[in-house]
């Protein structure tokens, strides 16, 4: 077993069971399955990766256990700020999709691992009527991270991270009218329900470039002076 495997299973082991230590302590019981259940599967998903990717790459360099185990615990962590209290809006959801899309090697866990954190989070601050809208812009959100991958620079990260709020504004406020009662479903009920939201949008874009900037500039830092958390690459023959 390398040190690398060694450093994985620990931070993974850890990420598990603080996960299900806070469920315990915050949620009521009905709950703790389904979280429980969430996280356990996440990890073991993860450890099957991890486990093709050792038999598939004899030879090379294997890396993508721990640094799939960080990307884990930071948006857990990440998500982990919705639960404290904060101005409206002003939370890392737009920032954790985006960062996970852009980090994630593997496509299938850069929507499950930042979806599962937003379930998490939800669980235990109670689900609420607009929660298709919120999923699916997250999941529109993952798509630009998707496309972030090569680009994580300054400028496209900038742009990205806008655009993530411009799109959470647009489709959940639209679902508010849409689903909502608030509004008539006319064209001006529609226009006077994106007016209302308009001060909270602030919030939003303050929130995303906060996180935004924490979680790929962090993790920047942490990939140049960790080679241990960089993309597995081959070995030259």
């Amino acid at each position: 077993m390398t040190a690398s495997s060694v450093v994985g299973a620990l931070v993974v082991l850890f990420l598990e069971g603080a996960v299900l230590s806070f469920l315990t302590l915050s949620t009521e019981r009905s709950y703790l399955s389904d979280a429980a259940g969430i996280v356990i599967q996440l990890t073991n998903l993860v450890n099957r990766n991890c486990v093709r990717a050792h038999n598939a790459n004899q030879g090379r360099s294997v890396i993508m256990r721990p640094r799939l185990a960080v990307l884990i615990t930071i948006v857990f962590s990440a998500a982990f700020f919705r639960l404290m209290p904060h101005p409206p809006n002003l939370t890392p959801i737009a920032a954790v999709a985006l960062f996970g899309g852009a980090c994630f090697t593997d496509k299938r866990l850069a929507f499950l691992v930042p979806l599962s954190a937003l379930l998490v989070s939800d669980l235990v601050l109670g689900f609420y009527s607009q929660m298709p809208i919120v999923y699916i812009s997250f999941a529109l959100i993952v798509s630009i991270g998707l496309w972030l991958r090569q680009r994580r620079t300054l400028v496209p990260i900038a742009g990205a991270t806008l655009a993530s709020s411009i799109l959470f504004y647009v489709t959940t406020n639209f679902g508010v009218w849409a689903f909502g009662s608030l509004y008539p479903k006319t064209l001006v009920g529609l226009i006077a329900c994106y007016v209302a939201a308009i001060p909270f949008f602030h919030n939003t874009v303050l929130g995303d470039a906060v996180f935004a900037a924490v979680l790929f500039g962090g993790f920047s830092l942490a990939e140049r002076y960790l080679p241990l958390l960089r993309e597995a690459v081959p070995a030259k023959a």
